[in-house]
C-alpha cells in the first residue's frame, strides 16, 4: 500500500536534495526550500 503525502523539506544541502529526490520518485509531492539561492547538494 502506497500513501502519497505532501512533504516540506527545509534545507537544500546534500541530505535534503537526496531525500527530496527519493520521495518525489516514490510519488510524494515535495517542496524543497532553502535560505540560499543555490542548492548545496551534489551535482545531478
Amino acid at each position: 500500500m502506497i500513501i502519497e503525502r505532501e512533504v516540506l523539506i527545509i534545507g537544500a544541502g546534500p541530505t535534503g536534495c537526496v531525500v527530496a529526490t527519493l520521495l518525489a520518485r516514490h510519488g510524494h509531492q515535495v517542496l524543497l526550500i532553502s535560505d540560499d539561492r543555490e542548492t548545496r547538494g551534489l551535482y545531478w
